[in-house]
């Protein structure tokens, strides 16, 4: 795990976090600009995920460790605000139920919490490490893939997402991610005096299911669908705008998306 840090360190420490497959730069470089007025940002690198960075992944629960130790011996402990993207977010989910760091905002942005044990994990760990290593190495919807992404609007999106992809990627790497992420539960009921815990998410994905582990997980956090968005769309085709999200979150100003926003409480 590495560390990428911006801006001046008197300012708030906001950290970020990439999700599956994909690059801290590739990931937050269009938005560090946007924040580094009010925020000393702190990019997180996962293990297996930059090339400045030669170590093995060993598992999520490892990169909590991590995460964890950095931030208790360089920061004492306390943070201002975190955001977690899609598997970030379960890093982020995890800190927060251990309580061993101080962090006024926690945002995990389209993060499921899928969770599965045994053989089923492990299947579908295999899966969807072998299909995105080939998404992750060409970008094209082909294979198995096909399968799943039949739609036109489905396909364009993906041709999007795969400019946010880490392309040096390993099999290995994906599949410790994938199975790792899924073996590791969160507990239900998070919830901390200290800690505002927002969940956000496109209402183009599966808005029910999603719903319903935020509340399960986080019964007081704040819940907010982003209208005419798929998984993690506002962040990296509209940078500006979820800077401008981020800020308004953590700034706690209510929220304004041009599209609109659904609320869930």
């Amino acid at each position: 795990m590495k560390f990428y840090e911006f801006g001046d360190k008197s300012n708030p420490a906001l950290f970020l976090i990439h999700g599956t497959a994909s690059h801290w730069q590739l990931s937050f470089g269009h938005v560090i600009e946007g924040l580094i007025g009010q925020y000393y940002v702190v990019c997180v690198a996962i293990t297996g995920h930059d090339d400045n960075d030669d170590t093995k992944i060993v598992s999520i629960m490892n990169e909590v460790d991590k995460l964890e130790a950095y931030i208790k011996k360089e920061y004492n402990s306390k943070i201002f605000g975190i955001y977690g993207s899609s598997l970030g977010g379960s890093i982020v989910a995890k800190l927060l139920e251990r309580g061993n760091i101080s962090i006024d905002h926690a945002i995990t942005g389209s993060t499921d919490f899928d969770y599965m044990s045994g053989l089923k994990a492990i299947i579908c760990a295999k899966i969807l490490a072998r299909v995105f290593y080939k998404y992750a190495k060409n970008g094209e919807v082909k294979g198995i893939l096909k399968l799943f992404v039949r739609s036109e609007e489905s396909k364009k999106y993906l041709k999007d997402l795969s400019k946010v992809i880490y392309k040096n990627i390993t099999y290995e790497t994906l599949y410790k991610e994938y199975y790792t992420d899924l073996i590791m539960p969160i507990d239900d009921g998070i919830t901390t005096e200290k800690t505002k815990v927002h969940c956000i998410f496109g209402m183009k994905e599966d808005v029910d299911k999603l719903v319903v582990r935020y509340k399960k997980h986080f019964p007081k956090a704040e819940i907010i669908g982003l209208a005419g968005l798929n998984h993690e769309e506002l962040l990296f085709k509209e940078p500006k705008e979820w800077a401008n999200m981020i800020k308004s979150l953590l700034n706690k100003v209510e929220y304004e998306y041009y599209r609109g926003i659904q609320k869930f409480s």
